[in-house]
């Protein structure tokens, strides 16, 4: 094998023990060799023999093509295979799933954005609820967020960095969340938006200058978005129900105004922002409003997965019978249990 080939192989070994946070004298000591063979490995001076390849793959918990550099001409194919498959179970299972498959791919741009999504869903579950398993979620969401950092998109990194900050944030790791949030540049990104569009206006390029202009209002509707629900959030742990509702309906209004549900992260936003009416109506003692919500929530989510199956850019795919059942099945709403309105919006879930 030559020189390209070995060298290949030795950065997928050294990529693949890093995301494991192995040391060589672990990655060594695991397949019966010396570390000094694994460094001359990693560094392109020497290939494993070929009766190292297949315990190799077996520690990685991968392919044997995905070592040689083979892999990855039907991972999307496979990826959504995988995906569709995993439709109609919990969100646990769906995270540990997505987590189980990332070792057989693990660079796969799609599964990684999925596996990163369904862990984030899965951390504010057990966030809001106190769950005891919040740590172990935290760190297993923190690893796969820096490797979709790694491997995916540039345009979804400053996504990817910003919840790793709300992430950080929840578990008491300030240190951490700073060190990205000074990362980011003070100058909002939208200028960027701003100028395309403005040479588009500029060379008389007006369909250009239209798509760019949208694109710029969706970008400035999903940071209003993530900062109007963040004030509600803490109007409601506050206590300040009647706040929380105030800035949440216009919100809602604004994006019923403007149609945009461009992405899975705005679609996992909103549904939440429906979700949290409806809580914040049960907290005030107004079961009629929490049941008003409570049928938008359900109406826009299935319009959400509709929409979210049609839409082509590879965004990750919602379910809406797992979250409206994951919503329903809180303890928020147990006051409205034997109302009758609660079995008849459970019957359209079901």
């Amino acid at each position: 094998m030559n020189n390209s080939s070995g060298n290949s192989m030795g950065q997928t070994i050294k990529r693949l023990r890093r995301e494991r946070d192995w040391t060589q004298e672990q990655l060594a000591e695991l397949i019966g060799v010396s570390d000094k063979a694994i460094s001359k490995w990693e560094s392109g001076a020497g290939m494993p023999d070929i009766s190292q390849v297949m315990p190799l793959a077996s520690v990685f918990g991968v392919s044997t093509d995905t070592l040689f550099g083979k892999a990855g001409t039907n991972d999307d194919a496979e990826v959504e295979k995988f995906i569709e498959a995993n439709t109609y179970v919990g969100i646990a299972e769906r995270f540990a799933d997505g987590l189980a498959a990332l070792k057989r791919y693990p660079t796969n741009s799609k599964l990684l954005t999925y596996a990163w999504t369904m862990g984030l869903v899965l951390f504010y579950e057990y966030y809001y609820a106190g769950d005891t398993r919040l740590g172990e979620v935290a760190k297993e969401v923190e690893r796969v967020s820096k490797l979709a950092i790694e491997y995916c998109d540039d345009s979804q990194t400053p996504v990817l960095r910003m919840q790793l900050v709300n992430l950080y944030s929840r578990i008491d790791e300030r240190e951490k969340a700073m060190e990205i949030a000074e990362t980011f540049p003070t100058e909002l990104h939208l200028y960027r938006g701003a100028a395309l569009a403005s040479i588009h206006n500029g060379f008389g390029e007006i369909d250009a200058e239209l798509v760019q202009r949208a694109a710029n209002v969706t970008m400035l509707t999903r940071e209003l978005t993530t900062e109007l629900s963040g004030i509600a959030d803490a109007y409601t742990r506050g206590g300040r129900y009647a706040d929380a509702i105030a800035e949440l309906k216009p919100l809602i209004a604004l994006h019923d105004s403007l149609g945009i549900v461009s992405t899975d992260i705005d679609i996992y936003t909103l549904f939440a922002c429906y979700s949290s009416l409806a809580k914040n109506y049960v907290l005030l003692g107004d079961a009629d409003g929490a049941f008003d919500w409570l049928t938008k929530m359900t109406d826009f989510a299935f319009d959400a997965e509709k929409a979210n199956a049609a839409d082509s850019s590879g965004a990750v795919p919602f379910y809406a019978h797992t979250h409206l059942l994951t919503v329903f099945q809180s303890e928020w709403f147990d006051s409205l249990r034997d109302d009758a309105r609660f079995a008849v919006l459970l019957a359209r879930v079901e």
